[in-house]
């Protein structure tokens, strides 16, 4: 009687709990033959007879919910896949961007998990992850939903930047979240990872500050190292930039006439949308931080713009070299070469395309007439077509520096 126990028992196990090799190699089968759903149903088995390669490509191969995702990954993990590990711990603390999925606690527990199955397992810089994990769980337990349940927060925001961390810097400002409180203030922060390396710094801040019992401002672009992040603060930049920009355009226009007035936003805005098509078709800004470049490039012409303006007011009088007519010419001679060169190089990914610089050219000249007429109104001691002259000029300059492969912004 006990023999037959025993060996039912021992059935039940193999057959239930662990022999799942015989399904993870007919998914694999079935997924090289390009029958991906019914490679699914034998991963999932397999998945519930205990394999983490099951769980690997449940997570990795078929879309699914992102907690789904993350729990077979971290099942994964469980189990000794080191890169399921990887993405595990990304998306409970690293990259987790989450109230709802974040859980610095869960990852620490799943590394330690994934070395006892697995004690050859490698992680990058994996004593410093580590050491950072350590960090963010030692202040205790953080109960999100009581948190976003009490002040009305949404958990998690996958088409915002840092929105764990925009809430983190509300809270370190006091106001409906009360004084600032430093704990809080790191566990937020531990969870709203976007980069690793940013979360590193961010974490090794506020912890000190919770350490030390202080609860200090949290500025996110503090802490940015990645191309997404330069990007993120530089709108947030040029939002206040704009607003900036506009209270000063609105004292240049108080000192204007009517008549002037209308000139000069007429003249801003053809101003703005040709700087914003210089920036984007000429200026070759490119790499990770591109979007970051090229708003701080557009930020500063408009800027230069306005400054102009002022000068203009204050008396400024241009010295071009030529009359108008002369430099028109020049300008002319100088964008056939422009033209011929980019044709000729039209493959160099270094260089922009003559279209583009074309469209930009065309813009040009409506922003050449309408600030002319402008700086005249504002100065009728100097003719139009001096400033047209230039302007010309500048322009020039801008196209002799496209053919040198030159492609840093100039003013204008």
């Amino acid at each position: 009687m006990k023999r037959n126990i025993i060996f039912m028992l021992l059935v039940f196990i193999v057959g239930c709990g662990g022999n799942y090799k015989q399904d993870l190699r007919k998914a694999e089968n079935a997924y090289k033959a390009g029958e991906k759903e019914k490679a699914k149903v034998f991963y999932e088995q397999a998945a519930k007879k205990g394999s983490g390669e099951a769980y690997f490509m449940l997570a990795s191969e078929y879309s699914s919910t992102h907690e789904n995702n993350v729990y077979y990954y971290a099942e994964a993990a469980k189990r000794g896949n080191g890169e399921a590990l990887g993405y595990t711990l990304d998306n409970l603390l690293f990259r987790a961007n989450s109230l709802k999925v974040g859980n610095p606690q869960k990852a620490l527990e799943i590394y330690y998990k994934a070395k006892k199955a697995n004690p050859d397992l490698k992680l990058y810089d994996e004593e410093n992850k580590v050491r950072i994990m350590k960090m963010c769980v030692e202040p205790g337990d953080f109960d999100a939903e009581a948190f976003c349940k009490k002040y009305g927060l949404e958990p998690e925001n996958n088409d915002e930047m840092y929105h764990v961390w925009q809430i983190a810097e509300e809270v370190s400002k006091g106001g409906r979240f009360g004084d600032p409180d430093p704990k809080l203030i790191l566990q937020l922060v531990a969870r709203g990872g976007w980069a690793p390396a940013e979360l590193e710094i961010a974490v090794e801040e506020t912890y000190k500050n919770w350490k030390n019992g202080e609860a200090k401002e949290f500025n996110i672009c503090d802490h940015i190292t990645s191309g997404g992040g330069m990007g993120f603060c530089s709108s947030r930049a040029n939002e206040q930039d704009e607003k900036d920009r506009d209270s000063k355009l609105k004292q240049l226009s108080e000192k204007l006439n009517e008549s002037s007035q209308e000139i000069l936003e007429e003249a801003y805005e053809v101003a703005v949308n040709y700087i914003d098509l210089k920036v984007v078709n000429e200026e070759m800004h490119d790499g990770s931080g591109r979007a970051a470049w090229m708003i701080q490039s557009e930020m500063k012409q408009k800027n230069e713009y306005l400054d102009l303006i002022e000068k203009i007011s204050d008396g400024f009088v241009p010295s071009p070299k030529n009359n108008f007519e002369k430099a028109d010419q020049q300008l002319n001679q100088t964008y056939k070469n422009v033209k011929e060169q980019l044709i000729k190089l039209s493959k160099n990914p270094y260089l922009p395309k003559f279209e583009d610089v074309r469209e930009v050219q065309r813009l040009w000249i409506s922003y050449r007439d309408i600030s002319a007429q402008l700086f005249f109104m504002i100065n009728p001691e100097v003719s139009e077509n001096i400033w047209k002259a230039w302007l010309t000029e500048i322009r020039n300059k801008q196209l002799i520096a496209i053919s040198k492969n030159e492609l840093a912004s100039l003013p204008y």
